[in-house]
C-alpha cells in the first residue's frame, strides 16, 4: 500500500475560457503519488502553472493548499539542516554600505520623485486601474535597483560607480584565492567583466549567465577552477541547484533579490556538505536608498513566512513573473516611497522616509 498520498481536497486549474484559474474540487484526493500523473496531480494541487504566450509555462506566487502541504511535508521532511550536519554556519552574511557620489545621487533622486507620482496613484486605484500601477511601479522600482548598481552614467562612459568602486576595494582588500560576484541583471555582469578584467590583470575573470550553453558553461567551469586567482561573475539566478563550487570562499551579493530564498540558493553553490570553510556573503547596499527598504523586507521575511491573501491570483502572477515581486511587498514599497508607514495605512499618518 502506498504511504504517500494526496491529501489536498481541492486543486486549482487554468481556466482558458475566463483567462483565469478556477479552484475545483480534487477528483484524485488521497489517490497515492505512485506511477504516470503524479507529478502533474502535485503541481495541480501546490503549483498550478499557466502557459504563456510562448507556450512555457509559469507558475503562480502563491502557495494553494498550504496547511495540507506543510501536513504531507511533514510526514517525511528531514529536519537536519546543513549546519547540524556540519557543525558550523555554511555561511556568514554581512551588509557592505555603499555611498552614491553626487552625480549619482541626482540621478537616483530624480527616477525617485516619478516613482513616488506612481506610488502615490497606485495606493489610491482599485481594479483594472490597479492592475496597471502596479506593473508601472514595479518597473519604477526596478529602475531605482538598476540606478543603485549601474547608473546612467557609467553605461555611457564607461566609468565605474561607486558600488563598483566598493566592490573593487573589497576585492583587493580580500586574502581569498576565488571570489564570486552575484548581480541581478546581465548588463552589470557585462560591465563588471570589462572593469575587472581591467582593474585585475593578474586574475582570470570568468562571466557566467543563463544564455551559455551547456559546453560553454562547462568550460567557464573549468577555467574558473584551474585557475590559482579567479573572480566568478555570475547573474544569481544562473546558478543551478545541482552545480557545486566549494573553491569559492568570498562572494559579493551586487544587488538584492526580492527573496532570501533565491539568494540562499545562490549562496549554497559555494558552500557544500565537504566545504571545510565557512563562506562569507556580502549584501552590497547603497545608503538611503530603496535597496535598504528591500533589505529590510528581506530580513523580516526570513523570520516571518507571509502568505498572499486577499491578492487576484492572475495579478499576482504577472507581476511576479516580470518582475519577481509580490503583491504585499510592492504595497509596502509604494507606502515607503509616498511617505505613508505600512503599517499606519489605514490613518494616513505620514512617517519620515529617510529614517
Amino acid at each position: 500500500e502506498p504511504f504517500f498520498r494526496c491529501i489536498a481536497k481541492t486543486r486549482i486549474e487554468w481556466n482558458p475560457k475566463y483567462r483565469g484559474f478556477v479552484t475545483i474540487r480534487n477528483p484524485d484526493y488521497a489517490v497515492p503519488y505512485v506511477g504516470r500523473g503524479a507529478y502533474s496531480l502535485f503541481k495541480a494541487c501546490h503549483s498550478p502553472s499557466r502557459p504563456t504566450v510562448m507556450g512555457a509555462e509559469r507558475a503562480i506566487p502563491t502557495l494553494p493548499n498550504r496547511s495540507d502541504l506543510l501536513e504531507f511535508l511533514d510526514c517525511f521532511r528531514s529536519r537536519i539542516r546543513l549546519a547540524d550536519l556540519i557543525d558550523r554556519a555554511p555561511y556568514v552574511r554581512e551588509t557592505v554600505p555603499v555611498l552614491m557620489s553626487a552625480s549619482e545621487q541626482a540621478e537616483y533622486e530624480n527616477l525617485e520623485r516619478r516613482a513616488i507620482q506612481i506610488a502615490k496613484e497606485h495606493l489610491k486605484n482599485v481594479g483594472t486601474e490597479r492592475r496597471t500601477s502596479m506593473l508601472s511601479l514595479a518597473h519604477a522600482i526596478q529602475l531605482l535597483q538598476k540606478a543603485c548598481s549601474l547608473p546612467s552614467s557609467c553605461v555611457e562612459t564607461g566609468e565605474v560607480g561607486s558600488k563598483h568602486a566598493e566592490l573593487i576595494d573589497r576585492i583587493r582588500q580580500s586574502t581569498s584565492s576565488h571570489i564570486a560576484v552575484g548581480a541581478l541583471w546581465r548588463e552589470t555582469v557585462t560591465h563588471l567583466e570589462r572593469v575587472l578584467r581591467e582593474e585585475f590583470p593578474d586574475r582570470t575573470v570568468v562571466a557566467f549567465d543563463g544564455e551559455l550553453s551547456f559546453a560553454a558553461r562547462r568550460r567557464a567551469l573549468e577555467t574558473l577552477t584551474s585557475a590559482p586567482r579567479a573572480i566568478l561573475i555570475t547573474t544569481q539566478q544562473s546558478l543551478r541547484s545541482s552545480l557545486n563550487l566549494p573553491i569559492v570562499q568570498v562572494v559579493f551579493a551586487e544587488a538584492l533579490p526580492w527573496n532570501f530564498t533565491a539568494l540562499n540558493q545562490w549562496a549554497m553553490r559555494f558552500s557544500r556538505l565537504t566545504s571545510t570553510e565557512t563562506v562569507k556573503v556580502n549584501l552590497m547596499v547603497v545608503s538611503g536608498t530603496i535597496e535598504e527598504r528591500i533589505l529590510g523586507l528581506l530580513l523580516r521575511k526570513e523570520v516571518v513566512a507571509r502568505p498572499i491573501a486577499g491578492d487576484d491570483i492572475e495579478e499576482a502572477d504577472q507581476l511576479f513573473g516580470e518582475y519577481g515581486i509580490e503583491p504585499t511587498e510592492l504595497d509596502e514599497l509604494a507606502a515607503y516611497l509616498a511617505g505613508l508607514d505600512p503599517s499606519l495605512r489605514e490613518s494616513n499618518q505620514p512617517m519620515n522616509r529617510a529614517a
